[in-house]
């Protein structure tokens, strides 16, 4: 697994948001918003799984291989200071606990 930093993914997120702005995206609406994360140990997973939880997230767990799959589901707006917010957020806990934070999407809810 080759770690991107926080700072990678910050700056992808404002690609995207400026994509998302050319498609008429209501960055406003909230919106089912998908986080994805892999581990080598299934016993991070489990933890950081919990902790989503805990703040709101639906999560499912996956297996392939050697890595254990997160995926992350919340009802969120995608503007600006929402995906920092969460990114930051998930990315936090999935590093702290051993993972590796792959990224986020969601649909487009155009005007």
């Amino acid at each position: 697994m080759a770690n991107k930093s926080l700072d990678w993914h910050l700056t992808a997120d404002d690609k995207q948001l400026e994509q998302r702005r050319g498609m008429n995206d209501q960055l406003d609406i909230p919106r089912e918003v998908d986080h994805s994360a892999h581990f080598r140990k299934r016993a991070n997973a489990e933890r950081v799984a919990e902790l989503l939880r805990a703040g709101g997230f639906r999560v499912d767990l996956g297996r392939k291989g050697f890595t254990t799959s997160l995926a992350a589901h919340i009802d969120s707006p995608v503007d600006a200071d929402s995906v920092h917010s969460l990114v930051t957020g998930v990315f936090d806990v999935v590093e702290t606990n051993g993972g590796e934070y792959d990224g986020r999407g969601g649909p487009v809810v155009a005007s």
